[in-house]
């Protein structure tokens, strides 16, 4: 090999370099997947009215709650006092605060086909269930 053959080579593998350089720069960049938040609630996406009793029957904290509509509810306790208001939406759209006379009853997450106590005190944690009868929640 001669200097100029050597000389052209090194030149071409230079121009080839900055050729693939520059291509590859103008080549598209990938689309980044939209991110979908999930709009759906308890609230926009459940029937929530109905009658919840525990699992097993065996009230700790809470006999019975039943959800009607227009946001009523009735509520009575495993000592059996009974308690009646209206519920309120909190706004994460997933539990609700039974309000008794502005004041506070309890506060429920809301699932699909069951209630769950939150806070504390008795039944806090309690899941209590949708019943097919709603003959116990009278």
């Amino acid at each position: 090999m001669n200097k100029h053959t050597v000389s052209t080579m090194g030149t071409t593998a230079v121009l080839f370099g900055i050729l693939l350089l520059t291509l590859g720069g103008c080549a598209p960049k990938p689309q980044a997947e939209p991110v979908v938040t999930d709009k759906h609630t308890s609230m926009n996406a459940l029937d929530v009215t109905g009658c919840y009793a525990p699992e097993g029957r065996k009230a700790k904290g809470l006999k019975f709650v039943a959800l009607g509509k227009e946001n009523a509810f009735t509520l009575r306790t495993a000592k059996g006092k009974k308690h009646q208001g209206t519920f309120r939406w909190e706004a994460s759209g997933r539990t609700i605060r039974l309000v008794q006379q502005e004041k506070e009853v309890a506060h429920l997450f809301v699932g699909e086909g069951f209630v769950r106590l939150e806070g504390e005190g008795p039944g806090a944690g309690e899941r209590l269930l949708l019943q097919p009868d709603a003959t116990m929640c009278r």
